[in-house]
């Protein structure tokens, strides 16, 4: 009997998670979705009861004790999503008669503004990698590439050599969703990435390199398609040298858009650019930008501030 418990509950979890991918969530959002709901049931197995009888007390409980144990009101609000998902699902599908969640209040997230790279940070972080061996000719490209085309770290790692068009200066990304896309590509950006496939990606492959990390465009050492970390490692060489604080791919994602507002692109074509599917998304932006220009005046003006 609890064989056949536990066996419907997997089955009702992977019938959820399979509803959210086919509604274009990304792999991401799906598998931390399955990491809570794993850890809720835990706890409601703690309490003696099934995930799928739970009562909002229980979700309560859960939430609070998430918190004690230090989770921030970020990954808080993601484990009440995907709860609060979860059990829609249920009612849904008639799998239980109520939805616990309805009554659930949802943790506030502190507006906190990604962190943008100036111009010149950036200029300089591009201008680190070596490029007299391959290494160095990689790491140029693959931030010449996320700074040039704003791609996410996982549309990076992602990317095959059929969706570079070098003669026609773009590429084609795949995003969340397996939504497509078409980046324009700079000049430097295409540079750096035809120097580094003219003759840099030869070094990386192995004869034990799977066939299906062959077609990558970006390989790590081992041969293999360059992972999300690997990106990461890249990105954090550099910007320790050249811009130290925190930072990730996602940074130069940020400053993408961010200096393509102040260079006077319009808000849709930025969304379409980083392939938001809501403006929403887009227009925390426009906020930035407005926080660096306010930033420009009160440096260069001479009347900004009054010094006492």
């Amino acid at each position: 009997m609890a064989k056949a418990a536990t066996g419907a509950r997997r089955d009702a979890t992977e019938e959820f998670l399979s509803w959210l991918a086919a509604r274009g969530r990304g792999e991401n959002t799906t598998q931390a979705y399955r990491r809570d709901l794993m850890q809720f049931a835990e706890f409601c197995s703690m309490r003696r009861r099934a995930i799928e009888a739970a009562t909002i007390e229980d979700i309560r409980l859960f939430l609070a004790k998430r918190q004690t144990l230090g989770a921030s009101p970020r990954t808080l609000a993601r484990k009440a999503a995907a709860l609060r998902g979860y059990y829609g699902h249920l009612a849904r599908r008639r799998l239980r008669a109520d939805d616990p969640t309805a009554l659930l209040e949802t943790p506030k997230i502190a507006r906190t503004l990604p962190r943008v790279l100036k111009r010149s940070q950036v200029e300089a972080i591009l201008d680190l990698p070596p490029d007299d061996d391959a290494t160095g000719l990689r790491d140029r490209a693959v931030l010449e590439m996320l700074y040039s085309s704003g791609a996410r770290a996982t549309e990076l790692s992602s990317l095959d050599l059929d969706a570079i068009d070098l003669d026609g200066r773009r590429v084609r990304l795949l995003g969340k969703g397996s939504k497509e896309r078409f980046a324009p590509l700079g000049d430097p950006a295409l540079d750096a990435l035809a120097g580094y496939l003219d003759g840099a990606r030869a070094a990386f492959l192995r004869p034990e390199t799977p066939p299906s990390h062959r077609t990558a465009v970006f390989l790590n050492a081992r041969g293999r398609r360059m992972t999300r970390r690997d990106l990461a490692r890249i990105v954090a060489r550099y910007m320790r040298e050249a811009a130290p604080g925190k930072g990730s791919p996602h940074t130069f994602r940020h400053s993408f858009a961010t200096h393509l507002l102040e260079g006077g692109a319009d808000l849709r074509s930025v969304q379409e650019l980083l392939g938001h599917a809501d403006l929403r998304t887009t227009q925390i932006y426009t906020h930035l930008s407005r926080e660096r220009l306010r930033q420009i005046y009160d440096d260069a003006h001479p009347r900004a501030r009054i010094v006492e």
